[in-house]
Order: C-alpha cells, then sequence, then structure tokens
C-alpha cells in the first residue's frame, strides 16, 4: 500500500483519493472500467469510469 500512496502523491489527478483508486484499480488484472458517481474528477485515468447509470442501461 505504500507505494500506491507515494505514486498517488506524485500522480496528475487533483484528488488524492481517486489517485488511489486508479493506481489500485490499474493493478488489477482484467479490470475494465471503475464505476463512480463522480466520473469528472477520472478524466485522464488509464482505466475508463462510468456511473452507475450507465452501467445498469
Amino acid at each position: 500500500m505504500q507505494i500506491f500512496k507515494k505514486k498517488g502523491l506524485r500522480s496528475n489527478h487533483k484528488d488524492f483519493e481517486d489517485s488511489i483508486q486508479i493506481l489500485c484499480a490499474s493493478s488489477v488484472e482484467k479490470m475494465d472500467f471503475i464505476v463512480t458517481r463522480n466520473t469528472k474528477d477520472f478524466k485522464g485515468s488509464q482505466i475508463p469510469a462510468f456511473n452507475p447509470d450507465e452501467i445498469i442501461s
């Protein structure tokens, strides 16, 4: 977890917690996307982010 903290602090994402989520998701094999209500904070993420309504439909 310490490596994610360091990388999260150095990332270009404005929100530290979002950067940790992106880093953790990118380390999981076959992770296709992130589901969040706050997709605007995940712009530029290497893993696409969708809101729950997009996933359900």
